[in-house]
């Protein structure tokens, strides 16, 4: 069998951020059947669109700080190189695309969403799961300049945005699922303030 977590990641792209819409550009076609998974944050996602296939697992909004979310595309066809992510055209957004194999058909297993509503530099997200084995997946934004970021304890950071010009600055971690129960991260900042926390657990075969 594939080990669980990090080996899963196949690959990714660099953290994008740019306003307005964008196209996230993987190193090499995507393989059929694999995951594709889309981290965001953003100061706002009400005005969100990916293309056909596409799913937002969880997201959140929080008031005075930012959005961000987490979308994908599960079982997909194959040959895909690059995804449009549609914003307002002056939406400040930080975005990644990263493929995830193997992983099953059907294989959203356990979301969250915390709205950090009171400054602070320790960040959490949590979500209790039933997958056995698979992968996690964190997203993590606040409305700051140039902060520093520390994964939570064995965590990989998966990319990370810090934004010296304008909002939001942008971390995504993963951790392998090796089995059911609660998984969470903390992620440490090197600047205190509210924030929008998301986190999706994925299942392998």
């Amino acid at each position: 069998d594939a080990m669980p977590g990090p080996n899963l990641l196949v690959q990714k792209t660099a953290v994008s951020f740019t306003t307005g819409t964008r196209t996230l550009t993987l190193p090499a076609p995507s393989t059929a059947g694999s995951l594709l998974v889309i981290t965001v944050g953003a100061n706002d996602i009400s005005s969100l669109t990916l293309p056909s296939g596409w799913t937002i697992a969880a997201s959140v909004l929080t008031n005075g700080a930012c959005a961000t979310a987490i979308a994908y595309y599960p079982n997909n066809p194959g040959g895909i190189t690059s995804v449009i992510l549609q914003q307002p055209m002056l939406q400040p957004t930080a975005a990644q695309l990263s493929e995830w194999s193997p992983i099953t058909a059907n294989p959203l297993n356990g979301t969250s969403q915390t709205q950090g509503g009171i400054q602070a530099t320790m960040q959490t997200a949590m979500v209790a799961t039933i997958a056995t084995k698979g992968v996690a997946i964190t997203a993590f934004c606040e409305d700051v300049n140039n902060p520093t970021y520390t994964p939570g304890a064995g965590w990989t950071t998966l990319g990370t945005s810090s934004n010296g010009s304008a909002e939001p600055s942008f971390i995504s971690d993963y951790k392998a699922v090796t089995a059911g129960g609660i998984y969470t991260e903390t992620v440490t900042s090197s600047v205190s303030a509210k924030y929008a926390a998301v986190i999706a657990v994925f299942a392998s075969p």
